[in-house]
């Protein structure tokens, strides 16, 4: 567990001046976390957000497991879904670059090592909660739980609550980077003094993510890991926190450290309990 927060600590450290940064294609999902697209197979979009979500660090890597049965105070009132498609970016990008961000990284299977493919990334739909429609009691009581039944396997979780819940869609053309002008085969057209020219028809993808909210305990967690480690310059860390950039902070280091994407288990059991 004490590993796992001082990973975390640094991660903030060298992200501190996150919102002031120009936007990335990296940023447009950041703090989300990706689960698995079956997840909508079994449950509609509103009714993941007061979800219990479990976060275990194996190897350096976070797995990432929603439990069944939310603990919202409402247990009978399922959030809005917001329909609103909105466009989040678009943009172009090689191979390499592509092969860096995590919602486009499955992109470059199908790229060659000149090529660039132009995206634009969209928000499909949401669904979310505020904090105080979260029964904090019943997370605790439930999460107490937990640890008095696998106390071993529980040490290294730290547990969180899904507060937001979206979808996001991807529209993706790949084209071949040629020499000049002429060599362009079909549509093409000059992108920052490269000349591209299509290569396939256009597709597209879509990803499911979520975004965390976390207990007072860890919160007191972190700012008593900070007391015991020797930083200089000293981390403002409660304006950080104030600020609420805290959650932020947190899920982007899961959302950049995923084992793989998130999925729902129907019993603690199904989760610490290995055949």
């Amino acid at each position: 567990m004490k590993r796992i927060f001082s990973l975390m600590i640094i991660f903030m450290i060298f992200n501190i001046s996150y919102g002031q940064r120009i936007l990335q294609p990296e940023d447009v999902w950041a703090g989300m976390i990706e689960i698995e697209q079956g997840t909508l197979m079994r449950h509609v979009l509103n009714d993941i957000p007061g979800s219990i979500v479990v976060l275990i660090q194996e190897n350096e890597r976070i797995r990432t497991c929603l439990l069944a049965r939310k603990i919202l105070k409402e247990q009978d009132k399922l959030p809005k879904i917001n329909l609103k498609p909105t466009n989040l970016m678009s943009s172009f990008a090689s191979r390499n670059r592509a092969a860096g961000i995590s919602i486009l990284s499955f992109i470059t299977a199908s790229m060659g090592v000149t090529d660039e493919v132009k995206f634009i990334i969209s928000e499909t739909s949401h669904s979310s909660i505020l904090d105080s429609d979260i029964d904090w009691d019943a997370f605790n009581k439930r999460v107490d739980k937990i640890k008095e039944r696998y106390p071993d396997e529980s040490s290294k979780a730290i547990f969180g609550v899904v507060k937001v819940a979206n979808i996001i869609s991807i529209y993706y053309e790949i084209y071949k980077r040629v020499s000049k002008a002429s060599k362009i085969f079909g549509w093409g057209f000059n992108a920052e003094g490269k000349c591209l020219s299509e290569k396939g028809v256009a597709s597209s993808a879509f990803k499911v993510g979520v975004a965390l909210a976390y207990p007072d305990s860890i919160i007191r967690a972190f700012e008593n890991q900070l007391t015991e480690i020797d930083i200089a310059p000293r981390l403002e860390f409660k304006s950080l926190v104030f600020e609420d950039n805290f959650g932020k902070s947190m899920n982007i280091y899961i959302a950049r450290n995923l084992m793989k994407p998130g999925y729902f288990v129907d019993d603690i059991d199904d989760l610490f309990i290995k055949e």
